[in-house]
């Protein structure tokens, strides 16, 4: 049996267990969070990633994912939070402050410094404060 396989039973015995003790049953906000818990082990992990600035974030963001799509030698990406989602083609959007969202260029080359070959994009004329 998995890991995953072990939590989700031992979920389902926790579930089961609220449900039937008579000062839970009662409570849709514990079965909720309970259900929520549920869904989240069906999704991908996530991994947060933070620290200071040419840490290596990146480049473990690249060997986790096993491919260029961080860029390491660009400094103004470690200003704002950003996300790494699995997807079809490579997509990077900058979401505003009050909603508005906008796409940013992106492009696979080369860096002038060496031959890394990942994902390049350019934040100018965002403001990281609006971001």
């Amino acid at each position: 049996m998995s890991t995953a396989d072990q939590v989700r039973s031992i979920l389902g015995g926790t579930i089961k267990a609220y449900r039937g003790d008579p000062a839970y049953r009662d409570r849709p906000d514990v079965h909720n969070e309970l259900d929520r818990i549920g869904r989240r082990l069906n999704q991908p992990i996530r991994i947060a990633l933070a620290g200071t600035l040419k840490a290596g974030k990146s480049t473990l963001v690249n060997a986790l994912v096993g491919e260029d799509i961080a860029p390491t030698d660009a400094t103004e990406a470690t200003r704002i939070v950003t996300w790494f989602r699995h997807g079809p083609t490579p997509k990077v959007t900058a979401n505003h402050r009050g909603g508005r969202r906008s796409n940013v260029p992106i492009a696979r080359g080369v860096s002038d410094q060496s031959n890394y070959r990942g994902l390049t994009f350019s934040f100018t004329g965002l403001n990281p404060e609006d971001v």
